[in-house]
């Protein structure tokens, strides 16, 4: 399972039911369970965003459809992160998973920005790097 970081800053609707923030992180979890993820933790924070949510889900579908219901609901505003640790972080030798290396990125936008017109998106890059990734 991936992991991913999950930021949210309470919205004007989520501040006036404040006291409701424990419940609400009780229905995010089950919510979670709903999209196939399960929620590692959850922390209430200061500074620029209100809460923090450690979350493991199978691939970024589960992961968007968890924010998406969640921010439609109206009490939070959210941002997702994709969170990677390192192959080295067991202590053992390096993973047996397929990497791609920091240098091949860049070649690979380039291609990918040449293959596509003009005005483009990053979503419409995106089928473009990883077939990209895919073939190195």
């Amino acid at each position: 399972m991936a992991t991913y970081i999950l930021l949210a800053s309470f919205t004007d609707q989520g501040i006036r039911k404040i006291k409701d923030s424990p419940k609400r992180a009780d229905a995010f979890k089950e919510m979670a369970k709903k999209c196939g993820a399960t929620v590692k933790d959850v922390f209430w924070t200061l500074g620029s965003y209100d809460v923090v949510a450690v979350v493991e889900a199978p691939d970024d579908m589960s992961m968007t459809a968890l924010g998406l219901s969640t921010g439609a609901l109206g009490n939070v505003r959210t941002q997702t992160l994709r969170a990677l640790s390192s192959p080295y972080a067991d202590g053992t030798s390096r993973r047996k998973s397929r990497s791609i290396s920091c240098s091949c990125w860049l070649p690979m936008c380039h291609a990918a920005l040449t293959q596509t017109s003009s005005s483009y998106s990053e979503r419409d890059m995106l089928p473009h790097l990883m077939t990209l990734a895919a073939s190195t």
